[in-house]
């Protein structure tokens, strides 16, 4: 499997290939008065507004900074049956790998509270963790992005 690695705080992940729809640059994001620290904003992507993510926030509590690095990965999540759009906030693109399955491993450690926390594979003698897009963030947070306005 095609894998792409990037760094969001200080640590290396990777998220499978087939989760990714694009990357794109970092760019000016409209905010969301009242949102959780987290949501970043929302920008308009292919002419759907889109919620934006900071996997910085996510991981390690921390704000990405805005710098020519940076980058959205724009992923698909799964939402009451219905394919949705979300943009995710990286620090940097470090490359694309490919992975054999069984090369796969568990991670030893499970955190309840880290369930986008994935397998684990060796990399040029790095351990890089699979971030598992399904599941970066919660049914409630995707409640309050994805449900129709009253």
């Amino acid at each position: 499997m095609l894998v792409l690695l990037f760094t969001a705080g200080e640590t290396v992940y990777g998220i499978k290939s087939k989760d990714l729809t694009e990357v794109v640059p970092f760019m000016n994001l409209i905010s969301v008065p009242q949102a959780p620290h987290y949501l970043r904003g929302i920008f308009n992507y292919r002419g759907n507004n889109i919620p934006v993510i900071d996997l910085g926030v996510i991981i390690n509590n921390k704000l990405t900074e805005n710098v020519l690095s940076a980058k959205i990965l724009v992923v698909k999540l799964n939402f009451s049956g219905e394919e949705k759009t979300i943009g995710l906030i990286v620090k940097r693109i470090n490359e694309i790998v490919r992975i054999d399955d069984d090369k796969l491993s568990d991670p030893s450690v499970v955190i309840k509270e880290a369930k986008f926390l994935g397998k684990v594979f060796t990399h040029v003698n790095r351990l890089i963790q699979l971030i598992e897009v399904s599941s970066i963030i919660s049914d409630e947070i995707k409640t309050l992005l994805f449900s129709e306005r009253v």
